[in-house]
Protein backbone atom coordinates (compact mmCIF):
# COMPACT_ATOMS: atom_id res chain seq x y z
CA UNK A 1 0.00 0.00 0.00
CA UNK A 2 1.29 3.48 -0.84
CA UNK A 3 2.23 6.08 1.77
CA UNK A 4 -0.74 8.20 0.72
CA UNK A 5 -2.99 5.18 1.18
CA UNK A 6 -1.64 4.53 4.69
CA UNK A 7 -2.30 8.15 5.64
CA UNK A 8 -5.84 8.04 4.27
CA UNK A 9 -6.59 4.76 6.04
CA UNK A 10 -5.33 6.18 9.33
CA UNK A 11 -7.43 9.33 9.02
CA UNK A 12 -10.51 7.28 8.09
CA UNK A 13 -10.11 5.04 11.13
CA UNK A 14 -9.57 8.08 13.40
CA UNK A 15 -12.73 9.78 12.06
CA UNK A 16 -14.78 6.58 12.46
CA UNK A 17 -13.65 6.08 16.08
CA UNK A 18 -14.38 9.70 16.88
CA UNK A 19 -17.94 9.38 15.48
CA UNK A 20 -18.44 6.16 17.45
CA UNK A 21 -17.42 7.96 20.66
CA UNK A 22 -19.87 10.77 19.97
CA UNK A 23 -22.72 8.25 19.39
CA UNK A 24 -21.92 6.25 22.55
CA UNK A 25 -24.40 6.33 25.45
CA UNK A 26 -23.62 9.10 27.93
CA UNK A 27 -21.60 11.13 25.44
CA UNK A 28 -23.98 14.08 25.66
CA UNK A 29 -23.55 14.21 29.42
CA UNK A 30 -19.75 14.45 29.05
CA UNK A 31 -20.03 17.20 26.45
CA UNK A 32 -22.39 19.40 28.47
CA UNK A 33 -20.59 21.64 30.98
CA UNK A 34 -23.69 23.45 32.31
CA UNK A 35 -24.33 21.38 35.47
CA UNK A 36 -20.68 21.61 36.58
CA UNK A 37 -20.62 25.34 35.94
CA UNK A 38 -23.81 25.78 37.92
CA UNK A 39 -22.35 23.82 40.81
CA UNK A 40 -19.32 26.09 40.87
CA UNK A 41 -21.55 29.13 41.24
CA UNK A 42 -23.15 27.82 44.41
CA UNK A 43 -21.62 29.13 47.67
CA UNK A 44 -19.31 26.56 49.23
CA UNK A 45 -19.53 25.77 52.92
CA UNK A 46 -16.26 25.75 54.82
CA UNK A 47 -15.54 22.20 56.11
CA UNK A 48 -16.12 21.94 59.85
CA UNK A 49 -12.52 20.94 60.60
CA UNK A 50 -11.24 24.12 58.90
CA UNK A 51 -13.53 26.70 60.51
CA UNK A 52 -10.95 27.55 63.18
CA UNK A 53 -7.98 27.31 60.83
CA UNK A 54 -4.83 29.17 61.93
CA UNK A 55 -1.65 28.58 59.95
CA UNK A 56 0.42 29.55 62.98
CA UNK A 57 -0.85 26.50 64.91
CA UNK A 58 0.23 24.00 62.26
CA UNK A 59 3.07 21.78 63.43
CA UNK A 60 5.10 20.56 60.43
CA UNK A 61 6.17 17.50 62.43
CA UNK A 62 2.68 16.26 63.37
CA UNK A 63 0.24 17.83 60.90
CA UNK A 64 -1.08 15.72 58.03
CA UNK A 65 -0.76 18.26 55.21
CA UNK A 66 -2.44 15.93 52.71
CA UNK A 67 -5.72 17.24 54.12
CA UNK A 68 -5.01 20.66 52.57
CA UNK A 69 -4.73 19.40 48.99
CA UNK A 70 -8.21 17.87 48.97
CA UNK A 71 -10.85 19.37 46.71
CA UNK A 72 -13.02 20.83 49.49
CA UNK A 73 -10.24 23.05 50.89
CA UNK A 74 -10.50 26.74 49.86
CA UNK A 75 -7.55 28.05 47.89
CA UNK A 76 -6.54 30.70 50.45
CA UNK A 77 -6.36 28.14 53.27
CA UNK A 78 -4.52 25.70 51.03
CA UNK A 79 -1.95 28.35 50.13
CA UNK A 80 -1.28 29.29 53.77
CA UNK A 81 -0.98 25.66 54.87
CA UNK A 82 1.39 24.68 52.07
CA UNK A 83 3.44 27.81 52.67
CA UNK A 84 3.82 26.71 56.30
CA UNK A 85 4.98 23.28 55.13
CA UNK A 86 7.39 24.83 52.64
CA UNK A 87 8.88 27.17 55.24
CA UNK A 88 9.45 24.31 57.68
CA UNK A 89 12.24 23.02 55.44
CA UNK A 90 15.31 25.18 56.05
CA UNK A 91 16.66 24.62 52.55
CA UNK A 92 13.46 25.44 50.70
CA UNK A 93 12.48 28.31 52.98
CA UNK A 94 15.84 30.08 52.76
CA UNK A 95 15.12 31.85 49.48
CA UNK A 96 17.45 34.39 47.90
CA UNK A 97 14.95 37.23 48.23
CA UNK A 98 14.37 37.74 44.51
CA UNK A 99 10.66 36.94 44.92
CA UNK A 100 9.88 40.21 46.71
CA UNK A 101 6.75 40.72 44.61
CA UNK A 102 5.53 37.11 44.60
CA UNK A 103 3.01 37.58 47.39
CA UNK A 104 -0.77 37.66 47.81
CA UNK A 105 -1.67 41.34 48.08
CA UNK A 106 -5.44 40.91 48.00
CA UNK A 107 -7.11 42.35 51.10
CA UNK A 108 -8.05 38.81 52.18
CA UNK A 109 -4.53 37.50 51.61
CA UNK A 110 -2.90 40.35 53.54
CA UNK A 111 -5.34 40.04 56.44
CA UNK A 112 -4.84 36.30 56.73
CA UNK A 113 -1.07 36.54 56.49
CA UNK A 114 -0.87 39.39 59.01
CA UNK A 115 -3.12 37.60 61.50
CA UNK A 116 -1.07 34.42 61.20
CA UNK A 117 2.17 36.41 61.53
CA UNK A 118 1.04 38.13 64.72
CA UNK A 119 -0.34 34.97 66.35
CA UNK A 120 2.85 33.08 65.55
CA UNK A 121 4.97 35.94 66.90
CA UNK A 122 3.01 36.00 70.15
CA UNK A 123 3.55 32.28 70.66
CA UNK A 124 7.26 32.63 69.90
CA UNK A 125 7.77 35.01 72.84
CA UNK A 126 7.91 32.22 75.38
CA UNK A 127 10.44 30.17 73.44
CA UNK A 128 13.08 32.64 72.33
CA UNK A 129 14.06 34.42 75.51
CA UNK A 130 11.96 37.57 75.12
CA UNK A 131 9.56 36.74 77.96
CA UNK A 132 10.75 36.10 81.49
CA UNK A 133 9.64 33.11 83.56
CA UNK A 134 7.24 35.29 85.56
CA UNK A 135 5.35 36.24 82.39
CA UNK A 136 6.73 39.77 82.09
CA UNK A 137 8.55 41.00 79.04
CA UNK A 138 12.32 40.78 79.23
CA UNK A 139 15.06 43.15 78.13
CA UNK A 140 15.22 41.86 74.55
CA UNK A 141 11.53 42.64 73.99
CA UNK A 142 11.75 46.07 75.59
CA UNK A 143 14.54 46.98 73.19
CA UNK A 144 12.20 46.48 70.21
CA UNK A 145 9.45 48.77 71.53
CA UNK A 146 8.66 51.82 69.41
CA UNK A 147 10.14 53.27 66.24
CA UNK A 148 11.38 56.83 65.99
CA UNK A 149 10.29 56.78 62.33
CA UNK A 150 7.94 54.15 60.84
CA UNK A 151 6.05 53.73 57.54
CA UNK A 152 3.03 56.05 57.27
CA UNK A 153 0.22 53.98 55.79
CA UNK A 154 -2.18 56.93 56.09
CA UNK A 155 -0.20 59.12 53.68
CA UNK A 156 -2.44 59.09 50.61
CA UNK A 157 0.34 60.39 48.36
CA UNK A 158 2.30 57.15 48.56
CA UNK A 159 -0.21 54.72 47.05
CA UNK A 160 -3.28 54.81 44.86
CA UNK A 161 -5.85 52.26 43.79
CA UNK A 162 -5.98 50.92 40.25
CA UNK A 163 -8.49 48.57 38.68
CA UNK A 164 -7.06 45.16 37.78
CA UNK A 165 -8.39 42.00 36.13
CA UNK A 166 -7.25 38.55 37.23
CA UNK A 167 -6.86 35.32 35.24
CA UNK A 168 -10.59 34.53 35.69
CA UNK A 169 -11.69 37.89 34.31
CA UNK A 170 -12.68 39.17 37.78
CA UNK A 171 -12.21 42.90 38.36
CA UNK A 172 -11.05 44.46 41.62
CA UNK A 173 -9.26 47.51 43.01
CA UNK A 174 -5.68 47.13 44.27
CA UNK A 175 -3.34 49.47 46.09
CA UNK A 176 -0.22 50.31 44.08
CA UNK A 177 2.85 52.29 45.04
CA UNK A 178 3.31 55.74 43.50
CA UNK A 179 6.45 56.83 41.66
CA UNK A 180 7.49 60.47 41.32
CA UNK A 181 10.61 62.17 39.96
CA UNK A 182 12.77 64.18 42.34
CA UNK A 183 15.46 66.41 40.86
CA UNK A 184 18.24 67.12 43.36
CA UNK A 185 20.35 70.28 43.26
CA UNK A 186 23.40 71.04 45.38
CA UNK A 187 23.54 74.82 45.59
CA UNK A 188 23.17 75.89 41.94
CA UNK A 189 24.19 72.60 40.34
CA UNK A 190 21.74 69.91 39.18
CA UNK A 191 23.00 66.52 40.34
CA UNK A 192 20.45 63.82 39.48
CA UNK A 193 16.76 63.02 39.03
CA UNK A 194 15.64 60.02 41.10
CA UNK A 195 12.38 58.09 40.95
CA UNK A 196 10.90 57.83 44.45
CA UNK A 197 7.60 57.39 46.29
CA UNK A 198 7.82 61.02 47.39
CA UNK A 199 8.07 60.95 51.18
CA UNK A 200 10.97 62.59 53.05
CA UNK A 201 12.51 64.37 50.03
CA UNK A 202 14.88 66.31 52.32
CA UNK A 203 16.35 63.12 53.80
CA UNK A 204 16.68 61.55 50.36
CA UNK A 205 18.48 64.56 48.90
CA UNK A 206 20.87 65.04 51.83
CA UNK A 207 21.54 61.30 52.12
CA UNK A 208 22.22 60.92 48.42
CA UNK A 209 24.67 63.82 48.41
CA UNK A 210 26.37 62.51 51.56
CA UNK A 211 26.75 58.98 50.16
CA UNK A 212 28.19 60.39 46.94
CA UNK A 213 30.82 62.33 48.94
CA UNK A 214 29.37 65.63 47.77
CA UNK A 215 28.54 66.58 51.35
CA UNK A 216 31.32 66.39 53.91
CA UNK A 217 30.93 65.53 57.58
CA UNK A 218 31.73 69.10 58.55
CA UNK A 219 29.50 70.78 55.95
CA UNK A 220 26.97 73.25 57.28
CA UNK A 221 23.62 73.08 55.50
CA UNK A 222 22.15 76.58 55.35
CA UNK A 223 18.86 75.64 53.70
CA UNK A 224 16.78 72.96 52.01
CA UNK A 225 14.17 74.24 49.54
CA UNK A 226 11.61 71.79 48.16
CA UNK A 227 9.04 72.62 45.47
CA UNK A 228 6.48 69.80 45.26
CA UNK A 229 4.87 71.22 42.10
CA UNK A 230 8.02 70.85 40.00
CA UNK A 231 9.45 67.88 41.97
CA UNK A 232 12.69 69.69 42.74
CA UNK A 233 14.78 70.08 45.89
CA UNK A 234 17.80 72.32 46.46
CA UNK A 235 20.30 71.66 49.26
CA UNK A 236 22.35 74.76 50.12
CA UNK A 237 25.66 74.71 52.00
CA UNK A 238 27.90 77.42 53.39
CA UNK A 239 30.79 75.86 51.50
CA UNK A 240 30.89 76.60 47.77
CA UNK A 241 30.70 73.43 45.68
CA UNK A 242 31.56 72.53 42.11
CA UNK A 243 31.29 68.90 41.05
CA UNK A 244 31.14 69.35 37.28
CA UNK A 245 34.17 67.10 36.68
CA UNK A 246 33.04 64.52 39.26
CA UNK A 247 29.64 64.15 37.58
CA UNK A 248 31.22 63.22 34.25
CA UNK A 249 32.50 60.02 35.87
CA UNK A 250 29.54 57.94 36.93
CA UNK A 251 28.55 54.27 37.07
CA UNK A 252 25.00 52.96 36.77
CA UNK A 253 24.57 50.32 39.45
CA UNK A 254 22.31 47.30 39.88
CA UNK A 255 19.97 49.15 42.25
CA UNK A 256 16.22 49.06 41.57
CA UNK A 257 15.22 51.95 39.27
CA UNK A 258 18.94 52.06 38.38
CA UNK A 259 21.20 53.69 40.92
CA UNK A 260 24.18 55.89 40.18
CA UNK A 261 27.61 56.07 41.81
CA UNK A 262 30.02 58.83 40.82
CA UNK A 263 33.62 58.02 39.99
CA UNK A 264 35.56 59.18 43.05
CA UNK A 265 33.31 57.36 45.56
CA UNK A 266 35.73 54.43 45.38
CA UNK A 267 38.61 56.76 46.22
CA UNK A 268 36.79 57.81 49.40
CA UNK A 269 35.89 54.19 50.13
CA UNK A 270 39.55 53.17 50.24
CA UNK A 271 40.04 55.46 53.27
CA UNK A 272 37.31 53.76 55.38
CA UNK A 273 38.02 51.33 58.22
CA UNK A 274 35.00 50.47 60.35
CA UNK A 275 35.47 50.07 64.14
CA UNK A 276 36.39 46.71 65.65
CA UNK A 277 34.43 47.43 68.83
CA UNK A 278 30.96 46.84 67.34
CA UNK A 279 29.25 43.54 68.16
CA UNK A 280 26.11 41.73 67.04
CA UNK A 281 24.29 39.50 69.50
CA UNK A 282 22.07 36.86 67.94
CA UNK A 283 19.37 37.75 70.49
CA UNK A 284 19.33 41.27 69.04
CA UNK A 285 19.24 39.96 65.47
CA UNK A 286 16.32 37.60 66.09
CA UNK A 287 14.37 40.31 67.92
CA UNK A 288 14.95 42.73 65.02
CA UNK A 289 13.85 40.24 62.38
CA UNK A 290 10.65 39.48 64.27
CA UNK A 291 9.82 43.12 64.94
CA UNK A 292 10.43 44.24 61.36
CA UNK A 293 8.52 41.30 59.86
CA UNK A 294 5.38 42.17 61.83
CA UNK A 295 5.53 45.96 61.37
CA UNK A 296 2.64 47.39 59.29
CA UNK A 297 4.22 48.62 56.07
CA UNK A 298 3.56 49.76 52.53
CA UNK A 299 4.95 46.39 51.45
CA UNK A 300 2.09 44.66 53.27
CA UNK A 301 -0.40 47.15 51.81
CA UNK A 302 0.72 47.28 48.19
CA UNK A 303 3.94 45.31 47.59
CA UNK A 304 6.49 46.32 44.94
CA UNK A 305 8.64 48.22 47.43
CA UNK A 306 11.83 47.76 49.45
CA UNK A 307 12.34 48.48 53.14
CA UNK A 308 15.42 49.48 55.15
CA UNK A 309 15.81 49.93 58.89
CA UNK A 310 18.42 51.55 61.11
CA UNK A 311 18.70 49.61 64.35
CA UNK A 312 20.49 49.72 67.67
CA UNK A 313 20.92 46.51 69.63
CA UNK A 314 17.53 44.75 69.41
CA UNK A 315 15.51 47.86 68.56
CA UNK A 316 14.67 49.19 65.07
CA UNK A 317 14.91 52.99 65.21
CA UNK A 318 14.01 54.13 61.71
CA UNK A 319 12.09 52.08 59.11
CA UNK A 320 11.98 53.57 55.61
CA UNK A 321 10.52 52.23 52.34
CA UNK A 322 10.94 53.17 48.68
CA UNK A 323 10.70 51.66 45.21
CA UNK A 324 14.49 51.37 45.17
CA UNK A 325 16.51 50.10 48.11
CA UNK A 326 19.20 52.68 47.31
CA UNK A 327 16.60 55.42 47.87
CA UNK A 328 15.64 53.92 51.22
CA UNK A 329 19.25 53.77 52.43
CA UNK A 330 19.84 57.35 51.25
CA UNK A 331 16.83 58.55 53.25
CA UNK A 332 18.25 56.94 56.38
CA UNK A 333 21.66 58.49 55.64
CA UNK A 334 20.03 61.90 55.33
CA UNK A 335 18.15 61.47 58.60
CA UNK A 336 21.37 60.46 60.34
CA UNK A 337 23.31 63.42 58.90
CA UNK A 338 20.66 66.01 59.82
CA UNK A 339 20.25 64.58 63.33
CA UNK A 340 23.98 63.95 63.89
CA UNK A 341 23.43 60.27 64.73
CA UNK A 342 26.48 58.25 65.76
CA UNK A 343 26.82 55.23 63.38
CA UNK A 344 29.43 53.10 65.16
CA UNK A 345 26.96 51.04 67.23
CA UNK A 346 24.22 50.73 64.60
CA UNK A 347 22.92 47.78 62.60
CA UNK A 348 21.46 48.28 59.12
CA UNK A 349 18.70 46.00 57.79
CA UNK A 350 17.35 45.79 54.25
CA UNK A 351 14.86 43.61 52.43
CA UNK A 352 16.93 43.88 49.24
CA UNK A 353 20.13 42.28 48.03
CA UNK A 354 23.45 43.42 49.47
CA UNK A 355 25.12 44.59 46.30
CA UNK A 356 28.32 46.62 45.97
CA UNK A 357 26.24 49.82 45.99
CA UNK A 358 24.59 48.95 49.32
CA UNK A 359 27.96 48.15 50.89
CA UNK A 360 29.48 51.39 49.56
CA UNK A 361 26.62 53.47 50.97
CA UNK A 362 26.59 51.81 54.39
CA UNK A 363 30.37 52.11 54.63
CA UNK A 364 30.13 55.82 53.80
CA UNK A 365 27.55 56.11 56.59
CA UNK A 366 29.98 54.41 59.00
CA UNK A 367 27.70 51.46 59.83
CA UNK A 368 29.70 48.32 60.74
CA UNK A 369 26.96 45.66 60.51
CA UNK A 370 24.50 45.17 57.63
CA UNK A 371 21.81 42.50 57.43
CA UNK A 372 19.54 41.39 54.61
CA UNK A 373 16.71 38.89 54.37
CA UNK A 374 17.99 38.38 50.81
CA UNK A 375 21.44 37.41 49.54
CA UNK A 376 24.59 39.28 48.59
CA UNK A 377 26.85 39.62 45.58
CA UNK A 378 30.49 38.56 45.37
CA UNK A 379 31.73 42.12 44.93
CA UNK A 380 29.55 43.26 47.82
CA UNK A 381 31.27 40.67 50.04
CA UNK A 382 34.72 41.66 48.77
CA UNK A 383 34.10 45.34 49.53
CA UNK A 384 32.71 44.52 52.99
CA UNK A 385 35.87 42.59 53.85
CA UNK A 386 38.06 45.51 52.77
CA UNK A 387 36.47 47.91 55.28
CA UNK A 388 35.97 45.45 58.16
CA UNK A 389 32.18 45.28 57.74
CA UNK A 390 30.01 42.43 59.00
CA UNK A 391 27.67 41.36 56.19
CA UNK A 392 24.80 38.95 56.88
CA UNK A 393 22.41 37.55 54.30
CA UNK A 394 19.34 35.29 54.15
CA UNK A 395 18.36 36.37 57.64
CA UNK A 396 14.92 34.90 58.38
CA UNK A 397 13.62 33.63 61.67
CA UNK A 398 16.65 32.11 63.40
CA UNK A 399 18.68 31.45 60.26
CA UNK A 400 21.35 33.55 58.59
CA UNK A 401 24.69 33.29 56.80
CA UNK A 402 27.64 35.60 57.44
CA UNK A 403 30.16 36.28 54.67
CA UNK A 404 32.35 38.87 56.39
CA UNK A 405 33.09 39.99 59.94
CA UNK A 406 31.79 36.90 61.76
CA UNK A 407 34.13 37.66 64.68
CA UNK A 408 31.63 40.36 65.76
CA UNK A 409 28.82 37.81 66.29
CA UNK A 410 28.02 36.79 69.87
CA UNK A 411 25.78 33.72 69.84
CA UNK A 412 23.81 34.31 73.03
CA UNK A 413 20.37 33.16 71.85
CA UNK A 414 19.33 29.51 72.35
CA UNK A 415 19.42 27.37 69.22
CA UNK A 416 16.37 25.65 67.83
CA UNK A 417 16.33 21.84 67.90
CA UNK A 418 17.10 21.74 64.17
CA UNK A 419 20.05 24.09 64.66
CA UNK A 420 21.40 22.06 67.57
CA UNK A 421 21.21 18.88 65.51
CA UNK A 422 22.94 20.50 62.55
CA UNK A 423 25.64 22.05 64.73
CA UNK A 424 26.29 18.73 66.47
CA UNK A 425 26.87 16.99 63.16
CA UNK A 426 29.10 19.71 61.67
CA UNK A 427 31.15 20.84 64.68
CA UNK A 428 31.13 24.14 66.57
CA UNK A 429 30.27 27.37 64.76
CA UNK A 430 32.60 30.30 64.23
CA UNK A 431 32.26 33.48 66.24
CA UNK A 432 31.91 34.12 69.92
CA UNK A 433 29.66 31.83 71.94
CA UNK A 434 28.03 32.61 75.27
CA UNK A 435 27.15 29.63 77.43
Amino acid sequence: MSQAGDKEAFLSRWARLKRRGADAPGAEEHDAPEPAAAAQDEPRQLPEDLRDFDAGRLDPQSTDFSRFVQSDVPQDIQRLALRKLWQSDETLANLDGLNDYDEDFTPQGIAAAAASFLKTGARMLDSDGTRDSDGTRGEAMEETDGYLIAPDLEDGRLTREVEVVNERGERSMRHTVQERPLTIFLNGQEVITAMTIGDHPDWLAVGYLRNQAMLRDDDEITGIDYDEDIHTIVVRTRRKTDYEEKMRRKVHTSGCAQGTVFGDVMEEFEKIRLPDTAVLRTSWLYALLKKIATTPSLYMKAGSIHGCALCQKGRPLVYIEDVGRHNAVDKIAGWMFLNKVEPGDKIFFTTGRLTSEMVLKCAAMGIPVIVSRSGFTAWGVELARKVNMTIIGRARGRRFICASGDERIIRDAPLSKAQEKRQGSSGSAHGKDVS
